[in-house]
């Protein structure tokens, strides 16, 4: 009986010892394997936003070239025509193009005239206080010229935008320069649960 439980004590003690071994190559070894892991995902993550953000940025900037290199905006710009306004700034533009603010500056760099939307009031609002302040931040409107077209991400007032800004032109491309035309869209909790989809 003796030797009975001498190899009983022995295979239990070598199973408890492989079982050792084994959980202590799998900790190790796994754990190492799992932050490998987690890097990649939290890289590819990153990517995948980053290609989201630059598509939105460049979907809103081509907006933007559209009607800045027209020539009813260009000319906008020195009679401010309440038949342009009517036509072309209506709420209908706002929520089909998915805008928040269309805003023109003149040629100074000062404020023309602009129109913010506001997607949760489903109507159009007084322009936050900040967000003038922060477009004009920009040394690209301060002082149009052909090559004052931006596009990016600002923070005004707790919200983060998108905002392209280009040189009001002829539609021929024509100048000179008569201001500078911003277009921006607000990244809200849509977006970014339109980014979680993808």
């Amino acid at each position: 009986m003796r030797i009975k439980r001498k190899v009983n004590l022995l295979i239990i003690l070598t199973v408890a010892l492989l079982l050792a071994g084994f959980l202590f190559g799998l900790f190790f070894f796994g754990i190492e394997n799992l932050e490998k892991i987690e890097q990649h995902e939290l890289e590819k993550d990153s990517l995948a936003a980053e290609n989201y953000l630059y598509y939105k940025i460049s979907s809103v900037n081509q907006l933007n070239r559209d009607w800045s290199y027209w020539d009813s905006s260009y000319y906008f710009m020195d009679d401010m025509d309440s038949y342009y306004i009517e036509e072309n700034l209506p709420e209908s533009t706002f929520t089909n193009l998915e805008l928040d603010a269309i805003l023109y500056f003149d040629k100074k760099g000062e404020f023309f005239y602009g129109r913010y939307y506001d997607f949760e009031e489903n109507k159009f609002t007084e322009i936050p206080g900040n967000f003038i302040k922060k477009v004009k931040e920009s040394n690209y409107v301060k002082t149009p010229s052909f090559y004052s077209n931006r596009a990016g991400i600002i923070d005004a007032d707790g919200d983060i935008y998108i905002v392209t800004i280009n040189p009001l032109l002829k539609s021929n491309l024509d100048g000179p320069v008569n201001g500078v035309f911003v277009m921006a869209k607000k990244l809200s909790g849509d977006y970014l649960q339109e980014f979680q989809r993808k």
